[in-house]
Order: C-alpha cells, then structure tokens, then sequence
C-alpha cells in the first residue's frame, strides 16, 4: 500500500492563499493525497484542519521566514514566530522533535522568501546538519533552471553524506506549494503507507525505499492570483484600521 503526500500547501491562513480549509479537504480527498500543511509563519490552518478532519487527516506544518529566507518545519506542536535568526529557528524547531526542510533553495524569483545564500555558504549549513530534507522541484517555480539547480545540489550533497566523515543525510522532496485549488496535488511524494502522526514512520518512509516523486509545473498565471490576494488582502487591512 502507497500514499501521496502534498507536502507543500497553504490555506487562507496564509496572507496569500485563499483556499479554505473546506476547499483543500475536498482537493485531497478528490486527488487522493495526504497534505504537509505548511503556511507561512502560522500552524493554525494546519491545526483546524486536523481538529475538523482528524488528527491522521494531515501534518503539520509551518513555512516560517527567518532572518535568512524561508525553512518549512514538519510536525509542529508549537508556531515558530516568523523573522528570528536563522539559528534560532532551527534551535525552536529542534526543540520540538520536529523536521527541518529547505523550500525552493535556487528560485532567484523569490527574492523575500528563499535563503539569501550562494552554494558555498549554504553547503555550509548542510555540512552542520542545519536540515532533514531539501525542496527539488517546486511546482511553482517559473524557470526549470532554478528547480534544476536545487536537484544538483541535493545529488551533489548526497555524495557527500557517502562519504568518509561525511555530511548528514538528507532527502529530496516535492511539492505543488499550492495556494488554489487547481494546484493541489500538482506534485506529490508517493511513499509505503505509514501513520502520518509519528515522525519516525515518516522518515522511515523516505529511507527504506527511494519515494517517487511526481513533477508537475502549475501555470505562471498562479502567481498573479496570490499577488492580488496580498494587495486585496492588505487593501481590506488598511480601511479597517481607518
């Protein structure tokens, strides 16, 4: 037995997603995947997701930006506060038992949300085992050059984690990084059926058997939504505030 897990999505917990918690229940249950619930610098959508659903009805999730760019963190019982120092977020999500990922590493595009690192320096932070897994494809990043540049580098950190003293091991991973509806299940990791509660079983699921990941770009056109979401969004914040 298999399962598809999402494991980049938003709901409209994020200042950019309008899709409801109502509405990604019924993509997932329609598109038969699990969803890694990863909003920005909030647990709450991932939260009355699984109080509505079912505690095995998603993960938990939570895309936090750090002083550095953006990590996600898997199995969250607590919200990590956005902006603190890179270290200090990791430290917080640690502390937690909770799994340390890289988003879309290469995407030049996303200026205020990837880590502002060259290779070196963010080798650096894979040699000190800063995380567990690294986004290789993203399905809404415009360029494939810059998905192609974070599948390099992961093969490039693999060989080096074979190695005599070498660095920790990390996994690939994907995601639709859905904010609509269309979007979801876009790109999965199909993994042998585990309980999306346990931690372990997760990462088991990725080390005894290579996951195929399925790869599928969304259209440049997803990006015009979120965009007018934030401004209709903040539009709505400024005229309350009057």
């Amino acid at each position: 037995m298999f399962m598809k897990l999402e494991m980049h999505v938003h709901t409209d917990y994020s200042r950019d997603c309008l899709l409801s918690v109502e509405a990604l229940r019924k993509e997932c249950q329609k598109k038969g995947v699990v969803p890694c619930i990863t909003d920005h610098d909030t647990i709450r959508g991932a939260l009355e997701y699984r109080r509505r659903y079912g505690k095995r009805s998603c993960i938990v999730g939570e895309e936090i930006m750090t002083s550095n760019g953006e990590v996600i963190a898997y199995f969250l019982t607590r919200e990590v506060p956005a902006g603190l120092d890179f270290w200090e977020t990791v430290k917080r999500i640690r502390k937690q038992g909770a799994i340390v990922a890289l988003p879309h590493p290469f995407d030049r595009m996303r200026k205020h949300s990837r880590l502002k690192e060259n290779k070196d320096s963010l080798r650096s932070l894979f040699s000190k085992g800063a995380f567990d897994m690294i986004e290789t494809f993203n399905s809404r990043t415009v360029l494939s050059r810059f998905n192609d540049a974070a599948e390099e580098f992961y093969r490039e950190i693999f060989k080096a984690s074979k190695g005599r003293g070498g660095m920790k091991r990390v996994y690939p991973f994907v995601g639709s990084d859905a904010h609509t509806r269309p979007e979801v299940g876009r790109s999965y990791v199909q993994v042998p059926d585990f309980d999306v509660t346990n931690k372990e079983k997760f990462m088991q699921s990725f080390k005894r058997k290579k996951p195929i990941l399925v790869k599928r770009k969304s259209t440049i056109l997803v990006h015009v939504v979120t965009k007018t979401v934030k401004i209709f969004r903040l539009n709505r914040l400024l005229k309350g505030s009057r």
